[in-house]
């Protein structure tokens, strides 16, 4: 999951980011981030950190919610060319994140959200199934099935 909240409380009284920011560079990363509207493709440059915390539960006057620890993966991007903005990540896990490998394996995964977005941009603008409307499970399976294909087709090739 994606944090927008990176001044969420921690159990012992800090706050997620000053945790993250605090704990050393664990690895490093680099992959080809895809144009998009507006934005050209690049080259990204990440340093990665990771650190296990304790969230404090929000308050509700109705009832108490537990703590809940997880893993807060922070991928920042130090040197972005001039005319962009850096690309940084606060990710969080409930997965553990102690190696590199294990590190990159959690940003690999979150680095697929592009490949899907376009995807379902294809299949739903390009495709167009939402205009389909079809209404038994009969009917719309192979339609779904032969789209994704062509979705499938004019992402990946």
């Amino acid at each position: 999951m994606r944090v927008q909240h990176a001044e969420r409380l921690l159990t012992d009284g800090r706050k997620l980011r000053a945790a993250i920011d605090a704990a050393p560079m664990l690895t490093e990363i680099t992959f080809e981030r895809p144009a998009t509207q507006g934005r050209r493709a690049r080259t990204v440059h990440q340093q990665i950190k990771a650190v296990r915390v304790t969230l404090k539960p929000p308050a509700r006057p109705d009832r108490t919610l537990a703590e809940v620890t997880v893993t807060a993966l922070l991928a920042t991007e130090p040197h972005p060319p001039a005319d962009e903005d850096p690309l940084d990540w606060l990710l969080l896990t409930d997965l553990p994140v102690e190696t590199p490998e294990q590190a990159i394996e959690k940003l690999s995964w979150y680095l697929c959200r592009w490949q899907i977005e376009v995807y379902f941009k294809v299949l739903k603008s390009g495709c167009r199934v939402e205009q389909l409307q079809l209404e038994t499970r009969e009917r719309l399976e192979p339609a779904l099935a032969f789209y994704l294909i062509i979705a499938w087709a004019a992402c990946c090739t």
